[in-house]
């Protein structure tokens, strides 16, 4: 979207609405008081370019400018809660590593391409798999299986973009059958196949 404004010319604006899962809006008031205003870099204006190239081509949003939507609005979520006081950061984050979830989203990442239930999880989490469930929700906001398969089809695109593995490689590395299930997955998820995606995002 284009907003007159007091410079010279027209600005572009892009605008990304999240909420912080497990913080109270008044924590959040308490820890953010003032609007967060992302670093100058010459990164940084890079990867806004490119959203807001992808966000003007076509009548819908495109998976692919989701995704790099919210790429960019965690890493600029990571950089204001680390220049946080520790005594705010202790006082209004939560521990998630200290507690059970915090179990199973480190077993998760640290190899998201291994096959894991809801049972193991909930071994992980000294928990039963209903209540494994219900508390992955209400933090994160959706169930751990739909949690894995997001995060394999980024750690496969970040591969796809930076890495030079053969597609049957980065579809093994990261939990898919063959070649012709991580397309099929890549595509429901990205638009496009993995091959299309790496020479796009080189």
């Amino acid at each position: 979207m284009n907003f007159a404004s007091r410079a010279n010319g027209i600005i572009g604006h892009a605008f990304a609405h999240f909420e912080l899962r497990g913080i109270s809006r008044p924590a959040v008031r308490v820890a953010f008081p003032e609007p967060w205003v992302i670093a100058d870099s010459a990164k940084a204006a890079q990867q806004l370019l490119a959203i807001g190239r992808s966000l003007s081509v076509g009548i819908g949003v495109a998976s692919e400018a989701v995704l790099r939507v919210r790429s960019f609005a965690d890493a600029a979520l990571a950089e204001a809660v680390a220049s946080l006081p520790s005594a705010i950061r202790a006082r209004t984050l939560p521990g998630y590593e200290r507690g059970p979830l915090g179990a199973v989203l480190a077993h998760i990442h640290a190899d998201p391409g291994v096959t894991v239930s809801n049972r193991d999880l909930a071994q992980v989490a000294n928990c039963t798999p209903d209540h494994l469930v219900r508390m992955f929700r209400r933090e994160m906001g959706q169930t751990p299986s739909r949690y894995v398969q997001e995060l394999r089809m980024s750690t496969a695109a970040q591969a796809l973009a930076h890495g030079d593995d053969p597609l049957e490689l980065v579809a093994e590395k990261h939990g898919f059958a063959n070649r012709h299930s991580f397309t099929r997955a890549f595509i429901r998820h990205l638009g496009c196949g993995p091959a299309q995606w790496r020479q796009r995002n080189r």
